[in-house]
């Protein structure tokens, strides 16, 4: 069995900072301590280096057509993209397909997707129909160890719309399961309420009216039900309710970019769902993040080709709406809370390991440098930065923004990647 041995680390744990020694046996954890010598491990000298728990992308949308489009990435591009970028775990979305059940679409996207994945992947799943039979197959599917589901409360037109009283039945149905239902929050009423065509027209008090909206439903049936519900991609800070039922995600584009970008020339390069706040939600939304009111940091990546955005630049409502975000999560969520003290080293552990190992039901394998854990280890210098890097033919959102830290080593299942 190979052996590896990472001395002289700062390691980085949800609840500790503290220097030691971490070795490793196959893909496994066996020792976290000062001291350790290992004559037949490969030695990797980390002094001076933060040792992370492998980093969890909770919101991953690759291989998928939405409207005319297919998105850039497939699941090989993607999971090589983010395995390089120091996010050893991927959480994407099997959306069941019309004229199929869940469990069929589920089966036909594992057995032709999983061999394909560079990291380590779990699904969300997303159904759409919800008959008696529905119902009791996603009893079966939640048996055999499928433990998160997401719906959308807008997207009527592409089939995804779920209703309040459809996302509370489900909760109703599987409230004594250890499940996660996740929501896009986004009233469709209220969110259609007003059309526009240009995105310099667009006014985005819609798009957040919508979100606060939609959230509050959501805090009312999970409270009604006892049931947890986690709100991705929050985009407004005043969307943000204290339930003990809800956890909270939003996005690096949503703590770095504002509404701006939709004045700008090339605007539509930046169109992603929800929309932008300003500056002021902006700033707000940084401060839930520092204030650990934010549980998970993900992307929502979900990139198209700049021709495909270009394509229909001039109507809103054909312009493919999704940023790319696996290249950038690790450099941004760093930047977001800029002073790398303790404090904040723990808070960034737990939202970009501890928290998603826990909501895909991994707490006692990954978002921890623990014995026993597995070896999803990332090494960074937070003195050492870089220039965030663009990929061909894929807009980068954040131009001219400077990465606070450096990967230096990336390691999954024991073995080093970079």
């Amino acid at each position: 069995m190979s052996k590896l041995l990472i001395k002289n680390a700062r390691v980085v744990n949800p609840d500790s900072v503290s220097d030691a020694d971490v070795l490793i046996s196959g893909d496994m954890i066996t020792r976290v301590e000062p001291g350790i010598k290992d004559t037949e491990a490969k030695i990797i000298d980390a002094t001076g280096l933060h040792l992370f728990p492998g980093f969890i992308d909770f919101h991953v949308h690759l291989q998928d057509r939405i409207g005319d489009y297919y998105i850039a990435d497939t699941y090989e591009e993607g999971s090589n993209i983010a395995i390089n970028n120091g996010i050893t775990t991927i959480c994407s979305f099997i959306t069941q397909k019309k004229g199929m059940t869940l469990k069929q679409t589920v089966d036909e996207t594992v057995q032709t997707y999983k061999s394909k994945i560079k990291t380590g992947i779990h699904w969300h799943l997303t159904p759409t129909t919800f008959s008696d039979e529905d119902l009791k197959e996603i009893e079966e599917l939640i048996d055999s160890g499928w433990n998160t589901f997401k719906f959308y409360t807008t997207y009527k037109k592409n089939g995804l719309f779920a209703g309040y009283e459809a996302i509370e039945t489900f909760a109703q149905s599987f409230k004594d399961k250890d499940i996660t239902i996740m929501v896009h929050c986004q009233d469709d009423e209220i969110l259609n309420y007003k059309h526009f065509s240009l995105v310099s027209e667009i006014e985005t008090e819609y798009s957040q009216r919508s979100e606060r909206y939609a959230v509050r439903k959501i805090v009312e049936i999970a409270e009604r039900n006892k049931v947890h519900f986690h709100i991705v991609h929050l985009s407004n800070a005043n969307s943000y309710i204290v339930s003990d039922y809800l956890t909270y995600e939003t996005c690096p584009q949503y703590l770095f970019l504002t509404n701006d970008v939709y004045r700008k020339e090339d605007g539509y390069k930046y169109l992603c769902s929800p929309y932008f706040g300003d500056e002021d939600n902006r700033q707000r939304l940084i401060s839930l993040v520092r204030d650990g009111d934010i549980d998970v940091l993900a992307t929502d990546h979900c990139p198209f080709t700049n021709s495909d955005k270009a394509s229909h630049a001039d109507n809103l409502t054909k312009i493919p709406n999704g940023l790319c975000g696996l290249d950038y999560l690790v450099p941004l969520a760093f930047k977001s809370l800029h002073d790398l003290h303790n404090h904040n080293l723990m808070q960034l552990c737990r939202m970009l390991s501890y928290n998603p190992a826990h909501l895909i039901g991994e707490s006692s394998q990954l978002g921890q440098i623990k014995q026993g854990f597995k070896a999803d280890l990332v090494l960074v210098d937070i003195n050492l930065g870089c220039q965030l890097r663009s990929r061909k033919n894929l807009h980068n959102s954040y131009q001219g923004v400077y990465s606070d830290v450096f990967i230096k080593y990336i390691i999954r299942g024991g073995e080093i990647i970079r």
